[in-house]
């Protein structure tokens, strides 16, 4: 059975697998916070609490913006960011040699 997502216009959305919610989220800020109830034989778990895990989950943010999410605690337990080079980041970064036009004939 698939699951279904509901959305509505009150910054709410909804999980759906037949008719049991299996998580739901509502919006603070520009960030949806999920809460969701697992079975009894599921565990989900991060060990990493670094900004490493955050920021690529973030679609690659900026430290600067993860540090003011860290001061409103919307990122839990982190208070502190410090990101190390991410090899995409700099990738999107690099700049293309510039097209230079012909000469004239």
């Amino acid at each position: 059975m698939m699951a279904t997502m509901v959305a509505s216009k009150n910054g709410t959305w909804k999980l759906c697998k037949g008719n049991m919610i299996a998580a739901y989220a509502k919006k603070q800020n520009t960030l949806y916070v999920l809460h969701a109830q697992l079975g009894r034989d599921q565990v989900n778990m991060v060990v990493d609490t670094t900004g490493e895990l955050w920021h690529k989950r973030l679609c690659h943010m900026s430290q600067k913006r993860m540090q003011m999410l860290a001061g409103k605690d919307v990122l839990l337990k982190m208070k502190n960011v410090h990101l190390d080079k991410c090899a995409d980041c700099l990738d999107d970064k690099q700049n293309r040699d510039a097209f230079h036009p012909r000469p004239p004939m």
